[in-house]
């Protein structure tokens, strides 16, 4: 009953935040202990597998006095071990510890002498609650990792400078980029920053500005386009494609050979230089954040609109000069839809995984494109056109706009006495512009 109730007690949490906690131990107590009391040293955690099997490959652990050798799986409940067919897949044979998040009424006796169990919700450094908090601030901004404890009180002035100052250095920074390209181009790119978010955001613009759309619409005759034909090139030339071909030569899928062949024609027609694997990132970012689901979500968005300028229809949404709540509505359509069947199920079979996000982007990260890449490169395009009346109406939506970050730290210091002001995302704006200055690069 005991543990029934500590069961019900524990938030629901994503199940990475298991390995965030093992990659970080100020997060754990030192004295750790397996289900069965033998006492746990790990001696070293091994490596992230970004390929199927088990999530860490080749780690040294200590327990009960004896030193092991292998692979590391990581669930929320003890069945999900047989929900997710590990029983009858090889590739988890030399699994020596399941970490666990629910303590389990009891454990089946085929993984009880299969391997060590460790139930981490028992070993926390503080409650439940309060480590949720420390775990989500991982996914947040850089200085996410180390806030000030003495942040100011910014007076709401004060504040409208400093966002006005990160806002015209993003125009700035957008410009610099539409004088090397074509407005459509810089959409695009702008598109790769915001999915891309920290922790690929560049490498992903990157890939873009190799191979534009134009590119591609220009590789790609109009009846053989589709999502799924998008995404393979782009995976292709991003160099995550390679995960796949091993996976190919290894399992013998078929669905992988499929794709290959299609991009066999298209191949002599992208540009010789391709990214690597190693140049993306994988460490510690939420599922919906892997560049897999990142570039899909960018390729539906492509060929939703590649009949089309994208860039003219946002700037008319744009010049309806519609209330905030309207024009919101009317951009969601255009970058917040569902991914297409055949592009899921080529995604859930070339990453190997189990989870596919539904939609081309979430409602968070639409907002933060909208904030970060279409005001500021509509603010532009009204200045080099001379359009001040358009400006103006920029820039009263922008200090209207509303918050777009999740900045738990922000938003737990201050939710009392700046309640009203942090429903704004120029004033969480300010505070990252101030954080910046604070800790230039």
């Amino acid at each position: 009953m005991q543990l029934q109730n500590q069961k019900k007690i524990l938030p629901v949490i994503p199940e990475y935040y298991l390995y965030w906690s093992l990659e970080n131990p100020r997060y754990i107590k030192k004295n750790l202990r397996t289900s069965d009391g033998k006492p746990l040293v790990i001696i070293n955690l091994g490596q992230r597998n970004l390929d199927n099997g088990p999530d860490y490959k080749n780690a040294t652990l200590k327990m009960g006095g004896i030193v092991y050798r292998g692979d590391i799986e990581f669930h929320l409940r003890v069945n999900d071990w047989f929900v997710h067919g590990h029983h009858y897949d090889t590739r988890y044979n030399n699994v020596i510890l399941h970490v666990l998040w629910y303590p389990p009424a009891a454990i089946p006796d085929e993984l009880q002498t299969r391997f060590d169990h460790f139930i981490l919700s028992r070993f926390l450094n503080c409650s439940p609650s309060l480590w949720c908090k420390q775990l989500s601030s991982l996914a947040q901004p850089s200085f996410a990792f180390y806030p000030p404890r003495d942040l100011p009180e910014l007076t709401c002035s004060q504040a409208e400078k400093l966002a006005w100052d990160r806002f015209t250095r993003k125009c700035d920074e957008l410009l610099s980029l539409v004088e090397q390209v074509q407005w459509e181009t810089a959409l695009y790119e702008g598109l790769a920053r915001a999915l891309g978010y920290r922790n690929n955001s560049r490498i992903l613009s990157d890939l873009i500005r190799i191979l534009p759309p134009t590119k591609i619409l220009n590789i790609v005759p109009g009846h053989q386009r589709s999502p799924v034909l998008f995404w393979s090139i782009y995976l292709f030339q991003s160099g995550l494609l390679e995960q796949s071909r091993k996976k190919s030569l290894q399992q013998r899928n078929q669905f992988h050979g499929q794709v290959f062949t299609q991009l066999e024609y298209y191949l002599p027609h992208l540009p010789v230089q391709r990214q690597q694997l190693s140049q993306w990132n994988f460490s510690r970012i939420r599922p919906n954040n892997n560049p897999y689901y990142r570039l899909a979500g960018y390729a539906q968005i492509f060929y939703h609109h590649h009949h089309q300028s994208l860039f003219q229809t946002v700037l008319e949404i744009f010049s309806a000069r519609c209330a905030m709540a309207d024009l919101l509505k009317n951009l969601k359509p255009l970058f917040q839809f569902p991914l297409h069947q055949a592009l899921r199920k080529a995604l859930l079979e070339l990453s190997g995984v189990s989870f596919c996000p539904s939609a081309t982007m979430g409602e968070e990260r639409f907002l933060q494109f909208v904030l970060n890449i279409l005001f500021p490169l509509m603010y532009i395009w009204a200045e080099t056109s001379e359009n001040p009346g358009f400006q103006l109406y920029l820039e009263d939506l922008y200090f209207k706009f509303p918050a777009a970050d999740n900045l738990s730290y922000l938003n737990q210091k201050f939710r009392k006495t700046r309640k009203s002001l942090f429903s704004h995302a120029f004033f969480q704006q300010a505070y990252l512009e101030y954080l910046t200055q604070q800790n230039p690069k």
